[in-house]
């Protein structure tokens, strides 16, 4: 097992499959391919792509095959689209956002969003706050009449025990994405809003228990659930970055 021609393997795979995407908002390419490349990347590593779309039905035809299930769909709302598929001997998670759900993601304080999943995810996220405590937050399906599918109610970010813990889809935006297309700078424009909503919950609850911004205990690298699988100099950007939206944070308090 070769980390470096498994990560080439789905580089090269994910830059093919954005292309299809090409006329969307954005397509992002995050999980370990992202996060761990040439590092942890393995034979059985996903593909993990989010995809934003600004007409979230106009995927049904790529994503669902079968026509009554699709037909179904197109009379409900979710906020997005979660599905996984071999291609080319690689698992490919595929996340589907509309602009609203990735408007939350980016802006919200703590929120929830609702995707539709052909099978449903029975088990739960480890999800982490700021000092890398852990949550095991139970994954919530609920049955659909005339779909095998289930729509799925993932968490963007919530507090427990009067702290913050980061959600799934913020755990991966912040993990190291690497943007593969984007239309008129809409991805990077709310990553940007992302880091800024996400420092200033750091920094609050940073001074509320610590009576200061500590970053030694309490930073946004220690809320990232693949933290330990990521090589060092993906740790250091990632905390880097996380020092530069702090000073832009406290040259606002002043």
């Amino acid at each position: 097992m070769d980390p470096y021609e498994e990560t080439k393997k789905r580089r090269d795979l994910a830059e093919r499959i954005s292309q299809d995407f090409y006329d969307y908002l954005g397509v992002v390419l995050t999980g370990s391919v992202a996060y761990s490349p040439n590092f942890k990347v393995s034979k059985n590593s996903d593909l993990d792509l989010v995809v934003v779309t600004d007409d979230l039905k106009k995927t049904l035809p790529m994503l669902i095959k079968d026509k009554k299930e699709r037909k179904s769909l197109e009379s409900r709302f979710f906020e997005g689209y979660c599905t996984k598929r071999e291609i080319e001997g690689i698992p490919v998670s595929t996340h589907v956002l509309s602009k609203d759900a990735l408007d939350i993601i980016s802006k919200c304080f703590v929120a929830d969003i609702r995707v539709y999943r052909p099978t449903a995810k029975n088990d739960f996220y480890t999800l982490q706050g700021f000092e890398a405590n852990k949550y095991n937050f139970s994954i919530k399906n609920i049955p659909l009449d005339e779909l095998k599918g289930v729509r799925t109610i993932i968490p963007v970010s919530f507090i427990h025990n009067d702290r913050y813990y980061l959600g799934v889809h913020r755990d991966k935006l912040l993990s190291n994405p690497i943007i593969l297309n984007e239309s008129k700078n809409y991805i990077s424009e709310s990553l940007d809003r992302l880091w800024k909503v996400v420092t200033e919950n750091l920094c609050d609850e940073s001074k509320r228990i610590h009576n200061r911004i500590n970053l030694d205990k309490m930073n946004i690298l220690n809320a990232l659930s693949k933290k330990e699988k990521m090589p060092l100099e993906i740790k250091s950007a990632i905390m880097s970055k996380t020092r530069f939206y702090v000073s832009k944070y406290i040259s606002k308090s002043i």
